[in-house]
């Protein structure tokens, strides 16, 4: 066949051409319907929902009613219609700006204000208003604060938090556009907690064995400083009961409390302390006797951390030497372990002195000087002249020159006479007499009683 010739087709409908038929009237009838059918079909397609907007599924169109103002329901639309505003109500109250911060260490509060672009302008009226309530003597770094700008840039709000608990508010008031400063209330939970452990280790590793936070074992620590001391004296078995209160914020623990009562028992026997208030004596810790926890002298010059995971006893130890007539102890420790103030005083040496190294000398009553010697550093401020307290820490233990091993130099002078510390037995400051001590054992009975039920875990348990 060939293709180059043209092919021609045959059909009814086209006019001329090859095999052209003649159409009845009948078959002219049937394609004028055909041809409107198609139209008609077309239009219902394309062009009718086009001009149809589509209703949403599942909504039913909403009758809409013309008001003429005879109905009643409606008679206040026109009225409605004149004052509906146009534009969003300026009444609202104006969007607000929070911006937060911390302060670094070596700032103050309107320094560190400023550097987010807040001007002194701005910074002075919300400052003065807020000494009523907080002392900027006080603020430390790592204090949290957030403000608030409105559209004029003013400060409309400052909130500073010292901790969780100690949360200071200024606020501007609106009308007289003056600032006003409150103390946040903050809703605590206090519980009461009883816990006995006996010692592994040392006393930072039980507490954590029995389930507590070594910050108790420091509180422990603190309050036997008078009577034992825990470098030494401490031994594996030793057991420990206490009554302590632990304070939650928000459901989370936050900070113990009061420590009500605490046991000690061990190989130098058993010492018992509680808490309690004298009517004509100040506030403290005593005996069931009525004395009183505080002595005139700690029980050692160091204080006990937690910084170490062995035993005390593995390196903590002390010698005692004399040279040139000088009874001196010589307590073997590691380096930056905190020495303290054996007592209260004065400072009347602060500083490097030959063949001592760092030298903080304290004069005492009843003509007692304590001298701590080889230290590594000296806190900052401790001049001469100054007054310290008892566990106050006045330096930090160091390396002598000639020497490669770490310790504290420890003397103790009574007017010329030098003085062996160890053997020092000193008497309590205070002794309730007849009528506050009955007082006294009738308010503790309960604690004393309690710390009787008080289950001791053994070194092999663990509590979570």
């Amino acid at each position: 066949m060939d293709l180059k010739k043209p092919l021609y087709l045959k059909s009814g409908i086209l006019k001329g051409g090859v095999g052209r038929q003649n159409q009845t009237p009948i078959s002219k009838f049937f394609t004028v319907v055909f041809i409107l059918t198609l139209i008609v079909v077309n239009y219902l397609v394309f062009f009718r929902d086009a001009e149809k907007p589509q209703d949403r599924p599942g909504l039913k169109p909403r009758k809409v009613q013309k008001n003429d103002g005879t109905d009643p329901k409606h008679k206040n639309d026109r009225k409605e219609r004149r004052t509906s505003p146009l534009v969003p109500d300026d009444s609202r109250e104006e969007p607000s700006q929070t911006v937060a911060g911390k302060l670094l260490r070596g700032e103050t509060v309107i320094e560190s204000l400023r550097k987010h672009n807040l001007s002194t302008k701005q910074i002075l009226p919300v400052i003065n208003a807020m000494r009523e309530v907080f002392n900027f003597r006080a603020a430390q770094a790592g204090n949290q604060y957030s403000f608030r700008l409105d559209k004029q840039s003013r400060v409309t709000r400052l909130e500073y938090k010292t901790s969780p608990l100690n949360i200071y508010v200024v606020t501007l008031d609106p009308k007289t556009g003056g600032y006003r400063a409150i103390k946040q209330h903050v809703e605590v939970d206090t519980r009461i907690v009883k816990l006995g452990c006996a010692v592994r280790k040392h006393i930072f590793e039980s507490i954590s064995r029995c389930g507590e936070s070594p910050v108790l074992a420091g509180l422990i620590a603190d309050l036997f400083a008078y009577d034992l001391n825990l470098f030494l004296q401490m031994r594996q078995g030793d057991h420990f009961k206490v009554i302590v209160e632990k304070v939650f914020v928000k459901g989370k623990f936050y900070s113990y409390g009061k420590l009500l009562a605490a046991e000690y028992q061990g190989k130098f026997g058993t010492l018992q302390l509680f808490q309690h208030k004298p009517r004509k004596q100040p506030e403290g810790y005593y005996s069931w006797d009525g004395e009183s926890a505080k002595r005139r002298f700690l029980k050692t010059p160091l204080k006990l951390t937690r910084r170490y995971g062995r035993a005390p006893a593995d390196f903590y130890t002390v010698s005692t030497h004399t040279w040139k007539k000088q009874v001196a102890l010589d307590y073997q420790a590691p380096r930056n372990t905190p020495v303290w103030a054996v007592d209260g005083g004065s400072v009347v040496f602060s500083g490097p002195k030959s063949g001592y190294g760092n030298l903080v000398a304290i004069k005492h009553e009843h003509g007692f000087t304590s001298y701590y010697a080889h230290l590594k550093r000296i806190p900052r401020g401790l001049k001469v002249g100054e007054t310290v307290t008892a566990k106050q820490v006045v330096g930090y233990v160091g390396v002598p020159p000639k020497s490669k091993t770490p310790h504290l130099h420890f003397v103790l002078k009574k007017g010329q006479r030098f003085v062996r510390f160890d053997r020092l037995r000193s008497r309590p400051q205070h002794k309730l007499d007849e009528d506050a001590l009955t007082r006294f054992r009738k308010a503790v009975e309960s604690l004393r009683e309690q710390l009787k039920t008080i289950r001791v875990l053994s070194i092999h348990e663990r509590r979570v």
